[in-house]
């Protein structure tokens, strides 16, 4: 073969290798996880690019064939996906990978932007997205708890006939409801799930043990129906459905009591895009609906004095978490442990949707176990609950305990805690001590241990859900087995001794007290046997007397004698003294909780609550009856009355001020869920306590609201007018804000009236949430009326002068809503375009920026040039020209704001304007307008020359019309003649008439020639039209001016007297001059 030959079979064969080699190079490494959720797993390959593919089953098989070669990296698959495929198989060339299926599983593949999703669904599982929708019961004492574990928000109806033995629950979306596992937990009172849709949505219908009692409410996504046993309690007068799912502070059970109730409303659900992992719920929606007329008289309204705003719940939803779990605190953060992995973006979508949450991080995420650290809000615990095999975590500002708390026993040297099928142990290095710490999750919602114990070689966390071991020596092993968790030495070649026996007590060493002596002893900081003077001389000369080196510790004990006897401010006075260039004693979980309960006697509810959030007061009972109030204070009723509960015992050891108080405050969060009969022990608790008269009118007040709950109407509507007539300010305030509200409702009183009475009850209470309540209130009432301005000023008090409350914020926001929908929506277009400039000049600030508010003030310009007050329209285009446009815009605005200059005949500010307003790079169509405008006020100033000059070459149709308009002003009529029949449009087809315009310019130029006495050219300009005008509003005037011998204006004048739509030279040009005033037409 010659060398030739041989190159020429080299070089292709060079280049095919050189393009394999190029090819192979390119394969690309793909990244394929997966995640189990339950009913469907779901396949991810991570592209760097997009890519095309194709997906499809065969033979057991999936298969799947890229448009592009890769490398794929399947471990992450794994295990997430082994109950649905087994290990892939790899094409040999890089296009194509199998799995074996495990399963007849449903195949569907899209691809979303570089990501190409497979799904497998389970045989007779919905697609994936789809609402599936769970009902648990949780059994109650005397009461069957229904569970609808919705994935989303949705609005629902109930309603009941007890005495028949059904009831309906009604929801607003269609979703496919999953009944097992409430009709495998055994219910008592329910005989029967009926499961539907009707063109609403989805509906439930039970059968029932005859004369149950419902009670049912939404916690987050969840709607709960509790069904009471026979007798168990009264049924209330038929209440209205609810027909919106409603946040913890909503009196639902005194719907029906209101003055005009409304009918029940569904609301559509809102559609989302996409499911999130956060039903964040909408607080803070529901923070400024608190206080809505309807609950203002329904009597929830609050004092007078500060209230703090209320922090929303959120439920995360982690359905790759399915064994078992633990949930705890650890160094300023929460802890999530589960077996398995979490989806890598998981903590990024919880920061995104979870408003409680701050930071979220997984700090082991490798298959084995994931292991979430979340930094919460001050107030915001975390509980877990297992509806279903996925774990939900609540987060709010809740506290409670575990629901299932798990006992610590100690017996043979080894601590042994019972708890049936633990999880495996977890080891992690500690950021509290920098050691290491051991975690066990356990399966059961609840299962936690309630109170951190220490003990010499080991502490024992308070925990949410799980075990956790904090060694504090040397040797100390955590081991599992069915029944128990065993901490506690390694035995002889480290192993630990595991009994499984059960625990013999009488062999047990005593277990030591975790959490050593009470925080408060307040019967003996009062010091008994002492008045209150003597005592406190006592405590003030020990403080004077007392060495620097122990004044701290007199000042300590003169806080608790304040605090024990009730007196907020005094305390808090001490305490901070005492905490002064000391910072680790205000960390003393006594004098954080002094320091809290001082705030609440104090009314600085937020203050209080970032206080008695600390974690510290976590594990002191003595802290929930300060916990319940700050609860009551934010509309958290359920939570409120929860703790109210559980603090009971404890209310009794403070004096009686502060006891009858606590009591007033926990009647107030049981009315508020229709808990008559605990309202009703409450209040007669407070008046045993000897009431004082102002306090005997809270009590009276809060009976009113007792009647209305149980609908005694009239009755409740009585005790309110007694209490609105009496002479003790803070109830009197409250009672007449809600008779107000009610006669209005009921039409006893009508807007103005109901006006004029909360602007009466205004000054009654200064500088507050109840006031900010009321200003609200009244601008709504003035909006009803019409009274823009006084609304507007209303929520301006708000905002400045209440500036530190959360409703501040509100008003802020419906004065930017409402001036918008006055100057954007259409509304000021119904005012006075006076009264419209007023309201403007006095909320300008309020215009929006960019667009919409140079639309805003163009409108209004419009608006004020069409009445002619020019002035004022000058003013508001001044203020864009000089401090909102620039560029074009500005240019634009300038020469709008000659037009009304010249409008109203100043000349020389209308070329101020121009000049002010004069930038470079302009179209060429811009710059002829405001070369006309120039023009035009030249030609006012009489300087008819050099305006004409800047038109010479001009025979644009602005132009002609510009000089015709200076010739004739100068009497130069001939030549204004000569632009004007430039101007003229060509006759029209035999037979036609001309348009409304072109008989105008027609007669227009019959005019000139009139003055200019050309006969010739009227001649002539007859023949042209005289046919094509007939018909038209101008073919009088023509024929007037056309068939006259007549000649000058004044015999024209003289003719014309009488004929209707005559056009003059100043009509026509004030008529150009005022549209581009007013924002259009050209110069």
């Amino acid at each position: 073969m010659t060398r030739a030959g041989w190159i020429r079979i080299a070089a292709p064969l060079a280049a095919a290798l050189a393009l394999l080699a190029s090819g192979a190079r390119a394969a690309e490494i793909v990244n394929v996880s997966g995640t189990d959720e339950g009913a469907f797993g779901r396949l991810v390959f991570e592209w760097s690019e997009p890519v095309s593919f194709r997906a499809f089953t065969q033979n057991r098989q999936l298969k799947m064939e890229f448009g592009r070669r890769a490398t794929f990296q399947t471990d992450d698959a794994y295990p997430a996906l082994t109950p649905y495929i087994g290990a892939a198989a790899p094409g040999p060339h890089g296009y194509r990978v199998s799995f074996p299926l495990k399963g007849d599983y449903a195949m569907e593949g899209r691809r979303d932007g570089k990501k190409v999703i497979i799904t497998l669904r389970k045989p007779g599982a919905p697609p994936p997205g789809s609402d599936t929708v769970t009902l648990d019961l949780a059994r109650r004492e005397n009461a069957d708890r229904l569970i609808f574990d919705w994935p989303k928000r949705v609005p629902y109806a109930v309603g009941a006939q007890p005495d028949q033995g059904r009831a309906t629950i009604q929801f607003t979306r269609k979703a496919p409801i999953d009944t097992g596992p409430f009709e495998k937990a055994d219910p008592r009172y329910v005989e029967a799930v009926e499961v539907g849709e009707n063109g609403t949505g989805s509906v439930v219908k039970l059968t029932t043990k005859p004369g149950v009692h419902l009670e049912h409410r939404a916690e987050t996504s969840d709607v709960v129906v509790d069904v009471f046993a026979p007798g168990v309690k009264e049924d209330p007068p038929p209440p209205e459905a609810v027909a919106d799912d409603t946040d913890e502070g909503d009196d639902t059970a005194t719907q029906t009591a209101s003055a005009a109730p409304p009918r029940p409303v569904i609301k559509p659900d809102t559609p989302e895009s996409f499911d999130r992992d956060v039903d964040q719920g909408q607080e803070k929606q529901q923070q400024f609906q608190r206080f809505s007329p309807n609950q203002i008289a329904r009597g929830l309204i609050p004092q007078p004095g500060d209230i703090p705003p209320r922090i929303g719940a959120a439920r995360v939803r982690a359905d790759w978490a399915r064994g078992p779990a633990a949930l705890y605190r650890r160094d300023g953060s929460v802890w999530f442990v589960v077996p398995g992995r979490a989806p890598p973006t998981f903590p990024q979508r919880l920061v995104r949707d979870a408003t409680a949450v701050t930071e979220a991080e997984l700090v082991r995420n490798n298959g084995g176990v994931a292991v979430l650290r979340m930094g919460l809000k001050p107030q915001v615990r975390a509980r877990a609950r297992r509806p279903n095999e996925a774990w939900r975590i609540r987060l709010a500002p809740e506290p409670v305990g575990p629901s299932q708390p798990l006992d610590i026993q100690h017996a043979d040297g080894q601590l042994k805690i019972p708890v049936r099928n633990p999880g495996d142990v977890v080891t992690l290095d500690d950021p509290g001590a920098g050691g290491r710490i051991h975690v066990v999750p356990t399966r059961g919602p609840g299962q936690g241990v309630p109170v951190t114990q220490a003990f010499p070689t080991v502490t024992v966390l308070r925990t949410a859900l799980g075990v956790v071991v904090v060694p504090k020596a040397d040797g100390i092993e955590v081991a599992t087995t069915k029944r128990a968790v065993l901490i506690g030495p390694g035995g002889e070649g480290g192993d630990l001794h595991l009994s499984d026996t059960a625990h013999d007590a009488s062999n047990a060493s005593p277990l030591p007290e975790p959490g050593g002596e009470k925080l408060l002893q307040l019967a003996q900081w009062r010091r008994p046997g002492r008045s209150y003077p003597d005592a406190q001389q006592d405590l003030e000369s020990a403080l004077a007397s007392a060495p620097p080196a122990e004044k701290h510790l007199a000042r300590l004990d003169l806080a608790r004698f304040y605090f024990a006897h009730g007196f907020g401010v005094e305390s808090l006075g001490a305490l901070d003294i005492y905490t002064e260039d000391a910072g680790e004693r205000g960390r003393d979980p006594q004098v954080r909780l002094m320091r809290g309960g001082s705030h609440v006697l104090a009314d600085n509810w937020r203050k209080a609550g970032r206080t008695l959030a600390h974690p510290a007061l976590d594990s002191a009972a003595e802290a929930l009856p300060w916990r319940a109030a700050y609860a009551n204070a934010t509309g958290a009723h359920r939570m409120a009355a929860e703790a109210f509960h559980m603090a009971d015992p404890l209310i009794d050891a403070y004096p009686k001020d502060v006891r009858l108080q606590l009591r007033l405050w926990s009647a107030e969060s049981r009315l508020a869920l229709g808990q008559t009969e605990a309202a009703t022990a409450e209040l007669d608790a407070a008046r045993s306590l000897d009431p004082k008269p102002a306090e005997k009118a809270e009590i009276k007040y809060l009976k009113g609201r007792k009647q209305l709950v149980n609908g005694q109407v009239n009755e409740a509507e009585k005790t309110w007018r007694s209490v609105a007539e009496g002479p003790y300010a803070r109830s009197r305030g409250r009672a007449r804000f809600v008779m107000v509200e009610r006669d209005l409702a009921a039409g006893r009183i009508d807007v103005p009236e109901a006006i004029d009475r909360l602007e009466k009850l205004r000054f009654a209470w200064r500088g507050d949430t109840f006031e900010a309540i009321l200003l609200h209130r009244l601008a709504d009432l003035y909006l009803q009326n019409k009274q823009y301005a006084r609304a507007l000023r209303s929520l301006q008090d708000v905002a400045n002068h209440l500036s530190g409350l959360q409703r501040a914020e509100l008003a802020a926001k419906r004065m930017r809503d409402i001036f918008q929908r006055l100057f954007l929506g259409g509304e000021a277009d119904k005012l006075n375009p006076l009264d419209a400039l007023t309201i403007y000049e006095q909320f300008r600030e309020l215009t929006p920026a960019g667009e919409r508010g140079n639309r805003m003030l163009s409108d209004l310009v419009d608006r004020l040039v069409n009445v002619d007050l020019l002035d004022s329209a000058a003013k508001l285009l001044g203020g864009q020209v000089d401090h909102r446009l620039s560029g074009t815009r500005k240019a634009m605005a300038g020469a709008r704001l000659a037009s009304v200059r010249l409008l109203n005949r100043q000349p020389g500010r209308a070329l101020d304007a121009l000049e002010r307003s004069s930038v470079s790079e302009l179209s060429p169509e811009l710059k002829r307008r405001r070369r006309h405008l120039r023009v035009r006020a030249l030609s006012q100033q009489g300087k008819r020359e050099r305006a004409l000059s800047l038109l010479s070459g001009d025979d644009s149709t602005d132009g002609l019309r510009l000089k015709a308009d200076i010739w004739s002003d100068n009497g130069e009529w001939s030549k204004a003649a000569t632009a004007l029949l430039r101007l003229v449009p060509e006759p029209p087809a035999a037979g036609e008439s001309l348009d409304a315009a072109g008989a105008q310019k027609v007669v227009r130029a019959a005019v000139a020639l009139t003055m200019a006495g050309d006969q010739t050219g009227l001649k002539q300009l007859r023949g042209r039209y005289g046919r094509a005008i007939t018909g038209t509003q101008q073919a009088e005037t023509f024929k007037l001016l056309t068939d006259s011998d007549a000649t000058g204006l004044d015999a024209i004048t003289e003719q014309l007297d009488g004929v209707d739509n005559a056009v003059t030279f100043l009509d026509a040009y004030r008529k150009r001059v005022r549209e581009q005033a007013e924002g259009g037409g050209s110069a």
